[in-house]
């Protein structure tokens, strides 16, 4: 179904072992500002020259960054040339 987390599968995510020359695992990034606390899962790029791709949960929905911790798992296991990935946690 459109827009859930089974959305996000592949086939790597389903038992296939990451490859040995993928980037290393996703960052936890937590900023506070004004009183809250955010955060951000951010896989560093394989590919300098592209602009970095955002991840934004729905809000107002209750759904964190974590939703689409599949396809995280899957940018950051990824041998191909692809460019950061920011996946933010608006819920402060």
């Amino acid at each position: 179904p459109r827009g859930s987390p089974a959305a996000c599968t592949s086939e790597r995510s389903k038992g296939s072992p990451p490859s040995q020359s993928a980037a290393p695992p996703p960052a936890i990034r937590i900023i506070p500002y004004k009183g809250f606390t955010y955060s951000a899962s951010i896989v560093r790029a394989r590919a300098s020259d592209l602009p970095p791709l955002v991840l934004l949960p729905p809000i107002g929905v209750g759904i964190d960054r974590t939703f689409c911790q599949l396809l995280i798992d899957e940018w950051a296991s990824s041998r191909e040339a692809l460019p950061a990935l920011h996946a933010i946690d608006v819920v402060g």
